[in-house]
């Protein structure tokens, strides 16, 4: 009992293998650890029975007269839940998917990691799994132990940092974090990045979640996206959803699905992006600075509200874009920043691991596990949620180490501005998702003069599918605002994209970043005078449909919202649309049906045959 003990006492302080001690010993001895408790109880065959305490900081311990399997008896947790004793089980987790994960090779990691409703030695219950590097160790806290610490120690299964932790019987919905203690001691209460669900802002437990099945009706719909999309209109309106839907409360993906669809299907819309629906802690940042890279927010629903939103919008003929924010995430400390006391997700270094204009930390793509963490994020929305695109915002802060630094930033190995691994990562990104899923599209948002953002990577290209126009839309937005006598003086301004319009595949956007940082709104973007306005927007269409490239435009522009673009608030519940606003949209609607119906508006985007003058 002595050598025991000593053993057992361990796991009170900064064990990684906590079933060593814990649990069920030489068949006749049952190890419990429960800080601070004066008393514990064990249900052995069906009967209550009282724990020794053998040390008052809250380790006990039950003698059999005879001897015990785990399935003998039953432990009481904090919350008043019976169930078997989580330290007499085995690994939970598959040895193959650690070593996958310690190369960086694991293409479905959000099935390993985080909260995960499994059987497990005949048992149902929850698996907890997590990334914490060189962390001391790791302690699960939660409902189950009224929010305790150190009830739960959790199991170092890899050398590069892989805990888990099996829990018979845990119950769905319930809140959790993890209890991370770095390697100086100090500990770091973080939700789980890998979640299914978390709790809404302000609050930032996470909660486990039991996926529950899911009946796909879009088969039809993924059989004929394999046809291609190069040749086909690609005429996407992009929204955010809880301003295009305001209402008291945030609207649920399951409610407003049919509206959107209705919408989109009557002004002659292939396509819907949403800006960033994975969890995002501030209303703000309109969903740009993640959190939670495999969770839709709490704000919109669950995984199955969001299997719903996309399974209607595929029934009904209508594509959707998912927006991917790799680039960054926020400093929150209850997330991913500082994850395990030090730089775990972001990169190591006082001046390059922030992003000076978001002071938000870069990601490390030197990391193979950082690396990973991204792929597999971006391959769950495709293959669990069926999206059709991915949008990757920011690249320009990815491939350069310069990007809104001026002077204050280190250059690569060879003295120059651009990021290696940044690349890296996204060509990575791109030929993963190549070979994985071809008839998903990626598409850049990338304002810089990168060579090759759409060029194949074995030819030396990034790989995407499409890069947005920004160029163009600066030259047609920089000519609308000049007076009457200096247009005619400077039309070879609008002659500029047509120089440059087959050197990557574009597509052109006026998206959310025109009505962004306190911009105006599009209808006075050009104009003090609203009926000028209205005339320029008509322009600002007619060049966007005959010029050749894929088409994307923001909510609201069609309808010529007069105020200028916020999360609080939308031009739908503000109150009839006005004669002129209502003669605008059904302008944009006729554009984009005439766009749909004529070949030659969509079918040679990419080609130099499919362009020329007329005059």
């Amino acid at each position: 009992m002595d050598k025991d003990f000593r053993k057992i006492e361990k796991a009170l302080f900064a064990t990684t293998n906590p079933h060593g001690y814990l649990g069920l010993v030489a068949k006749k001895y049952v190890y419990q650890l429960s800080p601070n408790a004066q008393e514990n109880f064990l249900i052995v065959h069906g009967k209550k029975e009282r724990m020794e305490q053998i040390d008052p900081r809250g380790i006990f311990v039950y003698e059999s007269e005879e001897e015990l399997s785990p399935k003998d008896y039953q432990v009481i947790h904090s919350n008043g839940l019976v169930g078997y004793d989580p330290y007499s089980c085995s690994p939970s987790l598959s040895m193959v998917d650690v070593f996958l994960f310690d190369r960086g090779e694991n293409d479905e990691l959000y099935k390993m990691l985080g909260a995960h409703s499994v059987v497990h030695d005949g048992i149902e219950g929850i698996r907890f799994a997590v990334f914490a590097g060189d962390a001391k160790c790791v302690h699960l806290r939660c409902d189950l132990g009224n929010w305790r610490e150190a009830v739960y120690p959790m199991r170092k299964v890899s050398e590069l940092g892989v805990f888990e932790l099996f829990i018979p019987g845990a119950p769905s919905n319930m809140m959790y974090k993890f209890s991370i203690t770095a390697r100086d001691g100090s500990i770091h209460l973080k939700a789980d990045p890998f979640a299914a669900c978390y709790e809404l802002r302000p609050k930032s437990a996470s909660i486990t979640y039991k996926e529950q099945p899911f009946k796909w009706e879009d088969k039809e719909w993924l059989e004929a996206r394999k046809t291609g999309f190069y040749g086909a209109p690609l005429n996407v309106y992009e929204l955010h959803l809880g301003a295009w839907a305001k209402e008291e409360s945030f609207v649920s993906f399951r409610k407003i699905a049919p509206e959107v669809v209705a919408y989109v299907k009557e002004m002659g819309y292939t396509h819907v992006e949403l800006l960033p629906i994975t969890e995002y802690p501030l209303d703000e940042s309109w969903g740009y600075q993640v959190v939670g890279f495999f969770a839709p927010t709490a704000r919109y629903g669950s995984r199955e509200d969001f299997k719903f939103f996309v399974n209607y919008l595929h029934a009904n003929g209508i594509g959707l874009v998912f927006d991917f924010v790799p680039a960054h995430f926020p400093k929150d400390p209850c997330f991913l920043a500082n994850f395990n006391g030090s730089a775990l997700f972001e990169k190591d270094h006082p001046v390059m691991g922030t992003h000076p204009e978001w002071t938000t930390n870069m990601f490390d793509y030197a990391s193979p596990q950082v690396v990973n963490f991204l792929l597999a994020a971006a391959l769950f929305w495709v293959e669990e949620m069926h999206v059709d695109m991915i949008r990757v915002d920011a690249v320009q802060a990815i491939l350069y180490l310069d990007h809104q630094r001026g002077e204050e930033f280190e250059p690569n190995h060879m003295g120059g501005v651009e990021h290696f691994e940044g690349i890296a990562f996204l060509q990575k990104l791109t030929t993963l998702l190549q070979e994985k899923h071809p008839d998903v599209q990626v598409i850049a948002e990338d304002p810089s003069l990168f060579d090759g953002v759409t060029r194949s990577v074995d030819h030396g290209g990034l790989g995407f599918s499409m890069k947005w126009n920004i160029g163009w839309k600066h030259d047609l937005f920089h000519f609308l605002r000049m007076s009457e006598a200096e247009k005619k003086e400077n039309y070879q301004v609008l002659l500029n994209s047509y120089k440059e319009v087959f050197r990557e595949r574009y597509m052109l956007s006026i998206s959310h970043d025109d009505v962004s940082g306190g911009a105006p709104s599009l209808l006075y973007a050009f104009s003090k005078s609203e009926e000028e306005g209205f005339a320029l927007l008509r322009l600002l269409y007619g060049v966007a449909m005959m010029h050749p490239g894929k088409k994307l435009f923001f909510m609201g522009h069609e309808v010529g919202e007069e105020l200028p673009f916020t999360e609080k608030d939308s031009w739908r519940k503000k109150g009839a649309l006005t004669h002129r606003q209502i003669k605008h949209k059904s302008f944009v609607k006729a554009c984009n049906h005439l766009y749909l119906s004529r070949g030659a508006l969509h079918e040679m985007d990419f080609d130099e045959k499919g362009f020329a003058w007329i005059d």
